[in-house]
């Protein structure tokens, strides 16, 4: 009889796969990077979409600046209604977010996929971080994980729609009933509340097989046959990676929330409490950073698990 393969602990995988993400500590300023660009680019689209309105009423702002409330808008709100009147003007501004799309799916392409690749080219070779070698591989798996990003957008669209019309059949027979208050109140808590738990089961379990498939497309797989390896993998070790994963994001949410909280009683001190303000900004900057790169790495550490 085949002995079973003794796996290790949950918290020793925990720690291989930050201990991999310090050696790559490289991708922290990566992922910065990518933070600016998608902000810088929020903030040029919106420039371009409301700058010349601003610039237009510039010298009236900056004259009523004391005064802004008994100031005349009237002028200002006929020009803006007249601007979302304009269909050339709102055909423009739907180029400008469809080009924002389209760029902000293209920098995340190919940032995942040289981050996912230079996770792999760790564990395989023990390479360092290469910027060069990191680029080159974004790029060359970024139209797959594209494709990827379409496949999981219907699949997420498909899981909406299932809850959606499971809560659009009790409102449907509520409203049969007239909305009775006592109907209501027990549809609310016997299938209402059971209904927003499984969707946040779902989807934070949607959102771990994403992060499988992902890490699949930078191994060379093609959009398709990633989510089918990624279904295996998911299923291997009984669920391994799944329960792994979320126990990591369950404690990863606690934590935050709890230092926010905190940061956020700090802030309404007065005086320093712009201090703790920044503060709070800061630390969920850093977080969301680090978080954005340990969660690949470890996802990366329980594949190879899996397929050792």
């Amino acid at each position: 009889m085949k002995a079973e393969k003794t796996l290790p602990s949950l918290m020793d995988v925990f720690k291989q796969a930050w201990d991999r993400t310090v050696k790559l500590w490289p991708l922290f300023l990566v992922q910065f990077g990518l933070i600016i660009i998608i902000y810088a680019s929020i903030i040029i689209v919106l420039l371009i979409i409301f700058g010349p309105l601003i610039a237009k009423y510039a010298s009236f702002i900056m004259d009523n600046m004391k005064n802004l409330q008994d100031a005349d808008w009237s002028q200002f709100g006929s020009d803006y209604v007249a601007r979302f009147s304009d269909p050339v003007w709102l055909s423009i501004v739907v180029g400008l977010i469809f080009l924002l799309i389209t760029w902000w799916l293209m920098l995340m392409a190919v940032f995942e996929s040289g981050l996912y690749s230079s996770f792999w080219r760790w564990i395989r070779d023990e390479k360092a971080f290469d910027l060069k070698q990191f680029f080159k591989d974004g790029f060359q798996y970024m139209m797959p994980m594209i494709w990827l990003y379409c496949w999981l957008s219907l699949l997420g669209a498909a899981i909406f729609l299932v809850f959606g019309v499971i809560a659009g059949l009790v409102v449907g027979a509520l409203a049969l009933i007239h909305f009775n208050t006592i109907a209501v109140i027990l549809c609310s808590v016997l299938i209402g509340l059971p209904l927003v738990f499984l969707f946040v089961v779902a989807m934070v379990l949607f959102s771990v097989y994403a992060l499988v498939a992902r890490a699949q497309v930078s191994q060379g797989s093609t959009a398709r046959e990633s989510l089918r390896e990624a279904y295996d993998l998911c299923r291997k070790n009984r669920w391994r990676i799944m329960k792994g994963t979320v126990l990591i994001l369950v404690l990863y949410v606690i934590a935050f929330m709890a230092v926010r909280m905190v940061l956020g009683l700090f802030s309404m001190i007065p005086l320093i409490g712009i201090l703790f303000t920044l503060l709070d900004f800061f630390v969920a900057m850093v977080v969301g950073i680090v978080v954005g790169v340990y969660i690949p790495g470890l996802t990366v550490t329980f594949i190879d698990e899996s397929e050792a």
